[in-house]
């Protein structure tokens, strides 16, 4: 479409007066064209799958019950500090590499572990791939040592970029419809900004101490 258009364009510019009847014939040709063509179309991503938390990991048949796949369990599955009772950090589920099609790539979180025999990039994170909002983490390597040697080598760096994505869709979701009185009541008290979602109660305010508690319909 862009390039006929773009012949058109040049041939009406060879016309030096509008009142040559070549100029509107090629011009009124042109039209028909465009029109004939309809509207130029536009590529819009789906909408991702999965609940908060979940993760797909494609993975080769090659790797199932071996060191890379545990590597990729004690990253996904390692506990948070601090709960009260042990709980995995993500909740994971892994696919043979030949099942990842259709609608598993419309997930929200993706852990891809390939071989490839040229790879740049050893780890790549990219955003929006096959679906909005979505992130997908890409581990290659020529080996199998290799991959497991990326994987010890950026654990950290795994986990944190699944948790900032998580948080920041979360974030999002809440400031649809905030509860900006309660947010300025805990400002003007301790000068914090928070963001509180409504359905949030302060149920106890102390000088150094606040409690909010989230009501959930019975």
């Amino acid at each position: 479409m862009v390039k006929m258009l773009r012949i058109l364009f040049n041939n009406l510019l060879a016309f030096p007066t509008t009142n040559n009847p070549k100029f509107w014939f090629v011009l009124l040709s042109g039209l028909i064209i465009v029109q004939a063509c309809g509207p130029l179309k536009t590529t819009t991503l789906p909408s991702s799958t999965g609940k908060q938390g979940e993760i797909i990991v494609s993975l080769e048949d090659r790797y199932r019950g071996s060191i890379v796949e545990a590597n990729i369990r004690s990253i996904l599955g390692s506990e948070p500090p601090a709960l009260p009772q042990p709980e995995p950090l993500f909740n994971y589920s892994v696919v043979p590499g030949s099942s990842f099609t259709g609608l598993l790539k419309a997930h929200r979180c993706i852990v891809m572990v390939e071989t490839m025999q040229e790879t740049k990039d050893g780890l790549l994170i990219q955003k929006n791939v096959w679906a909005k909002p979505q992130i997908v983490i890409q581990i290659s390597g020529k080996t199998p040592k290799e991959i497991e040697a990326i994987l010890l080598e950026n654990k950290a760096r795994i986990q944190e970029a699944l948790l900032s994505f998580e948080l920041n869709q979360l974030i999002k979701k809440h400031q649809v419809a905030l509860d900006k009185k309660l947010q300025q009541t805990i400002k003007k008290s301790f000068g914090v900004e928070l963001v509180i979602p409504k359905g949030f109660l302060l149920i106890n305010k102390q000088e150094d101490f606040a409690w909010i508690r989230e009501e959930t319909p019975e």
